[in-house]
């Protein structure tokens, strides 16, 4: 059934968030919740289609200080400035809340409803709508452009509603793995905050970056993986959307990589990108393949470093200086770890292995019920449900 579409811009709102000033920011309990993209990409990433808290509160005194605009609930928030848009991640607002200026918000008028907005925009690959700039945004008035297919009231909540049930599929394998995540994070807490430190190394006395770059044209390169920045999911370092170099139509020099590599994406190291691959192959340019050359660290161990809260602190302290944020290689090697006893450093290796088993099959899983999901949304746009 071909149905009547109208603008984005026709059927919704679009609001841009607002300047977080540091010195409010870190509170919870108040009043309001203040999201930023890291908030939406991880309610998202737990299977969750909405959001109703944040990391960070304020008062309402606060906000009118700031003269901030509440984003209404129901409406549908989504990253609209730097790698984050490529997540393509969306979630609906519980409650009145802020948003800070990386993210934007469609607010739904009478129209159309929230659910089948959300769902929608779900089917909207923002990254290809993104200015190629060095830091990629999203326009609004592209945004406004977008053609919504638009049925009845009644036969969009209709629609909305399949989608949810079988959204809610995927809902569980989702949640489980950010569980895995969780444990694996705990336990590198567990390890470090135990007071047990045999001796505090720089980095760059634990590892050597492998340099080797070539020619991926060539024969015996370019039926190998290329993993680009674009692979390491943000925050787990798991791999994900990849393929050979010739698939990729990669010509430029790339660096090769050993299967006990670690692999650190150097440009804006906010974004947490550090894979363990299990297979060797190339590695873009912009990723640091590191080779563990000590005798008392396991990679395992300096991957978790790597992802913590306090080596995430140190890079964004220095790489924030420059236009493009970016870590060069003698900043990176600078970083001092403190290295607990190797024994223990084992029983974390041990958890990270029985859970990249689970993830990998589960992982797999989830691929399919994505290829399903996108086809059954596919489908419901067109009047085809």
């Amino acid at each position: 059934m071909e149905w009547p579409r109208m603008a984005l811009g026709e059927v919704s709102r679009l609001q841009a968030g607002i300047g977080f000033p540091p010195a409010i920011q870190g509170r919870t309990g108040s009043e309001v919740p203040f999201v930023k993209v890291g908030d939406i990409s991880a309610a998202a990433r737990s299977g969750s289609s909405t959001i109703g808290s944040a990391r960070n509160h304020i008062t309402t005194q606060e906000r009118l200080a700031l003269r901030a605009s509440l984003v209404p609930a129901n409406s549908v928030l989504f990253a609209k400035i730097g790698e984050a848009i490529r997540q393509n991640f969306r979630v609906i607002a519980e409650v009145d809340l802020l948003i800070d200026n990386n993210a934007m918000a469609a607010i739904p008028n009478h129209r159309i409803d929230s659910r089948y907005l959300f769902r929608f925009l779900q089917t909207i690959d923002m990254y290809a709508l993104a200015s190629s700039t060095t830091v990629p945004s999203l326009r609004k008035s592209d945004l406004e452009a977008l053609r919504v297919p638009l049925p009845p009231l009644p036969e969009q909540r209709r629609i909305a509603s399949l989608l949810d049930q079988a959204d809610n599929l995927r809902a569980k394998p989702r949640r489980a793995l950010v569980e895995i995540e969780r444990i694996i994070v705990s336990r590198f807490q567990e390890l470090t905050s135990s007071g047990r430190v045999e001796s505090v190394e720089l980095l760059g006395n634990l590892v050597e970056i492998s340099a080797r770059l070539v020619d991926p044209k060539l024969p015996q390169f370019a039926n190998m993986q290329l993993i680009g920045s674009d692979a390491i999911e943000s925050g787990t370092g798991r791999l994900q959307n990849m393929g050979t170099a010739a698939a990729q139509g990669a010509i430029s020099g790339k660096y090769l990589y050993e299967p006990s590599a670690i692999l650190y994406s150097k440009i804006r190291p906010v974004l947490n990108k550090v894979a363990l691959p299990i297979h060797g192959g190339l590695c873009s340019a912009d990723i640091y393949p590191l080779m563990v050359v000590s005798q008392v660290v396991n990679r395992e161990f300096l991957w978790a470093t790597l992802r913590a809260a306090d080596f995430l602190a140190f890079a964004a302290g220095l790489s924030n200086r420059a236009q493009m944020p970016k870590l060069n290689r003698e900043q990176l090697l600078s970083y001092p770890v403190s290295v607990p006893p190797l024994t223990e450093q084992e029983i974390l290796a041990s958890t990270f292995d029985a859970a990249a088993q689970v993830t990998f099959a589960m992982t797999g899983h989830l691929r399919l019920l994505d290829e399903l999901f996108a086809s059954l949304q596919y489908r419901a746009f067109r009047g085809e449900l």
